[in-house]
């Protein structure tokens, strides 16, 4: 992995095509899904839009877009960690 940007409390780091983005949490306290871990974003080589927002609805997940995005999607998994996919 190679830095893109960094800063004292956050890392973004490239991983081939892919971006990770490392937030400081604070000491002691547990990790709470949509508070500490966010979301994390995959960018998918194949299926349109359309397939794969109709693949995840077929298997009960809600899936919702972003504001002033609508091609973005956003679903939980199973551990309420909010996913996207781009």
């Amino acid at each position: 992995m190679t830095v893109n940007h960094e800063s004292s409390w956050q890392s973004f780091l490239w991983g081939g095509e892919q971006q990770i983005a490392l937030f400081q949490v604070h000491q002691g306290r547990p990790i709470k899904p949509r508070e500490d871990l966010n979301h994390i974003a995959l960018r998918l080589d194949s299926g349109s839009y359309e397939e794969v927002k109709a693949h995840l609805e077929a298997d009960g997940h809600k899936v919702t877009g972003r504001p002033g995005d609508n091609r973005c999607i956003y679903f939980d998994d199973p551990d309420r960690h909010w996913d996207q996919l781009l």
